[in-house]
């Protein structure tokens, strides 16, 4: 067990460690939001794909030619 010789007081070390707990639970909040933005603009940028590609497939098919009967 380390033995604190300086003029810290037990109350001050419970307030460093309790800034200490708080500055790591706004760093792990920040981080799951900036996941949780990327994850969202990659499902955007997926659903703007399938969108587009299902535009270019009725435009095409709807572009071919009649079918002769």
């Amino acid at each position: 067990m380390l033995r604190f010789t300086s003029s810290c007081s037990e109350e001050d070390l419970q307030l460093i460690v309790q800034n200490l707990t708080d500055q790591r639970k706004d760093c792990l909040s920040q981080q799951r939001d900036s996941v949780n933005q990327t994850m969202q603009a990659a499902a955007m940028g997926s659903i703007t794909q399938l969108l587009t590609c299902t535009l270019v497939a009725v435009h095409l098919y709807l572009l071919r030619p009649p079918s002769p009967h």
